[in-house]
This record gives C-alpha cells, structure tokens and sequence, in this order.
C-alpha cells in the first residue's frame, strides 16, 4: 500500500511556501496518506457543527490577522499519551491557523512511561510518582493525570522540544510549591542563567523568557531546611508574540472518565487554562467489559462535564466516539455502539457539544481487523500503529476543516 499521495505541491516552506486561497483565507497544501478503501469518508464529518460556533468564530478571527490565541485542550488515554494522532492533529491545526506554543507537556521519563516523541526531559534526582488510574494517589494529581514530588533540596529538569517551530518564551509550571519554599531558574545547556520574570498566573508559576527558547533546563533550590515537597503536575510552554492555535493534550495510559474525576487537582487547572475547545478522547477503558454498566459510564460523563462547566468562560466540547476494538478475542462493538449512542443523545440535548463518530468513521463493527490487517492497527487489535494514529490525525483534521469552511460559507 502506498503510505501518502501527494496532495496539493510537493513541499510546503513554512514562511516561502505558497498556498492555496479559500474564502479569503489561505490554507496551506498537506501531505496526507492515502485513505483504505474500508473507512467510510463519506461519515468524516462533525455531527451537530453548529455547536462549535463560538471556537470557529475564533478561528476566524485569528484567521483575519488577529493576534488571539485559541487553546485546545485534548483529554484521552493511551490512544493519546504516545502523541501520534495529537501530534498529526495538532501540527495541521497549527499549520493552518497559526502556532501559539507547543501547549501542555508531561516529564513522562520521570514516572517511567512513554512519551511524545517531540519533546524529551530528564532530571538529576529521582522522583516519586502518582497517575490517575491508580486506587491512591500517594501525591495529588492533577491535568497532566500524572504527577511527580521531590524533597531534594536542589533538583534540575532538562526540557528539550525537537520541533524547532514550537519555539516558547513563556513556561508556567503546574503543581505545589509551598510557601515557595523553592526558588526556580532556568539554565542554558552551558548552565548559565536565562532571564526571567516571574509573573502573576491563576494557573501556576509563570515565567516570561526575554527570548525565544526550545529548551532550557528548571534549576530549582530549596530556600528553607523545612522538609517539604516540590510537586509538578504539568508544564505549559506559550509563544506569548504569536496567535494561533495553542494545543494541550493530557492522557494517561488505561485512563477512563472516573480516572480524570476522581483527580484531585484536575478540574480547577483544566479550567485555570480556560480552554476554547475540549476535545474528550475517553470511552473505550469505561466500555472494556462485558459487564458494562451504562448508567455509571453514563453518570462519570455527566459529572466530568458539569465539573468543566463550572470555569468562568463558555467553552465548546468534541467528544470523540469509542472505536471497535478487542480485547483477549472478546469484541466490544456492541459496547462501542452503546456509548455512541449515549454521546448522539446528550449532543442532542445540549447547546455546546459537537460529535466526532469515529466508530462509524472506521468502518464500524469488525472493522478493526481491517486496520489490523492493513499494519494501521496492532495485532492486539486494540491499539494502533504510529501510521494508524497518524491517519486518525489527518481524518480528525480533516472533519474539522470541512466544519470551519462551512461556518465560513455561512
């Protein structure tokens, strides 16, 4: 099988490239792969559009010269966490309406788990570690749905992003730091200072960098002999002199809705980052049972959506439908159906909430072994491939674009 078809020219030059005109608009030419035969296009569209109106306004806005930043924030399991499907998706966004930041980051090498291939990070100390799906959390989690403390008096996280448009010259830190008992500065690779200015955030400790970076190393020091914990439950990194899209993503592997619900920290820095757009990824580990209990998955949504609600600012959700998918030989498309039909009604009845019916998109019941067949999907018939994951980024894109061209029209 062919793995891309040349769509549009053949190179896009950020910056030199030419584009291609629409409504007063230019979007630049994609390399997207070749679509099989068993997805069905024809249903790769955003069910109830209109109820994105307020973020597309926004788009728009940005498109006609704007400075705003329009934030997505993406909330999934380990569909998400490895970043290939975010990674695709949020790259096309970018491309199109402009890069305000890489967005949220994890330290995901500190808890010993996979990661973006876009960023790396490590550390000089060893950390203690907590996630979502677990029963305790032994330090509180929060929006990354991970967390890591240390009580080291003096600690250093290395942060490098490898994509060098994703440059940022503002990082704010998420997590605890009582009574600022830890001083923090940033270091070049030669371990000398950067300067910063700490400023006032309702999200974290926030820090404005006088230039651009894509990396740095966080040196922090403990200011006290008080024995007390410096605890990080995200990192967000802003380019604070450009408009655009500023994409977060925050998954965990084995994630459900109870998983995030039961965070304790989540909700209230979910909405300190005042998100324009909450795409829900979730689903699929809610349905991974033949005992399924429909009123419980059903009330876990509910109680994450009215707790998001609560964040002073109107925002728009996508909810992403559960796929077909396996488990030890046992298929769960009924399952899938289920909670597609749960996610169709509540869009129904409310005014802000948009579907992405991805079961149906995939060619609904059995066809995960196509994609498995096809080296889309993984022979556990549950995951996907890096170019499965990719696909779904260009086709989640893809809905998107069409959804704001129409608003456009209108």
């Amino acid at each position: 099988m062919k793995n891309l078809i040349l769509i549009g020219l053949l190179y896009f030059l950020s910056g030199t490239g030419d584009f291609i005109e629409k409504n007063n608009t230019k979007t630049p030419p994609f390399d997207y792969m070749e679509v099989p035969s068993f997805v069905n296009q024809q249903a790769n569209f955003i069910h109830y559009k209109e109820q994105l109106t307020p973020f597309f306004e926004k788009l728009k806005r940005i498109k006609n010269g704007s400075k705003e930043k329009v934030h997505i924030l993406h909330i999934g399991d380990s569909h998400l966490q490895a970043g290939g499907l975010s990674a695709e998706f949020r790259q096309l966004m970018q491309m199109t309406f402009g890069n305000a930041g890489r967005g949220l980051i994890f330290p995901y090498h500190l808890v010993r788990t996979n990661s973006p291939a876009d960023f790396s990070t490590s550390s000089n100390v060893e950390w203690r570690s907590s996630r979502n799906v677990s029963v305790v959390h032994e330090i509180p989690v929060g929006i990354s749905g991970y967390s890591v403390s240390t009580s080291n008096a003096n600690f250093k996280i290395d942060l490098n992003v490898r994509n060098k448009t994703d440059l940022f010259n503002q990082i704010t830190i998420l997590g605890k730091n009582p009574n600022d008992a830890y001083a923090i500065e940033f270091l070049n690779a030669d371990a000398s200072k950067l300067k910063a200015d700490k400023i006032n955030s309702s999200i974290g400790e926030c820090f404005k960098l006088d230039e651009m970076r894509t990396s740095l190393s966080i040196a922090a020091s403990r200011s006290s002999e008080t024995n007390v914990n410096y605890t990080v439950q995200g990192i967000l990194l802003e380019n604070t002199e450009k408009g655009g899209v500023l994409y977060s993503a925050t998954a965990v592997n084995g994630a459900t809705y109870s998983s995030f619900n039961k965070s304790e920290d989540f909700f209230k820095q979910a909405n300190a980052l005042e998100p324009d757009l909450v795409i829900l990824s979730l689903g699929t580990n809610d349905i991974a049972s033949l005992n399924m209990n429909p009123d419980w998955v059903l009330g876990q949504i509910k109680y994450l959506m009215e707790q998001l609600k609560k964040q002073q600012k109107p925002y728009c959700v996508l909810m992403v439908t559960s796929p077909d998918f396996y488990i030890r030989n046992q298929a769960f498309a009924k399952n899938s159906i289920m909670l597609g039909d749960m996610m169709h009604d509540m869009a129904k009845h409310s005014e802000s909430i948009a579907i992405w019916d991805f079961f149906d998109i995939m060619g609904g019941a059995g066809s995960i072994n196509k994609w498995t067949n096809m080296k889309l999907a993984s022979t556990d018939r549950s995951h996907y491939t890096a170019e499965g994951y990719r696909l779904q980024g260009q086709l989640l894109f893809k809905a998107m674009l069409k959804a704001y061209e129409d608003f456009e029209k209108q």
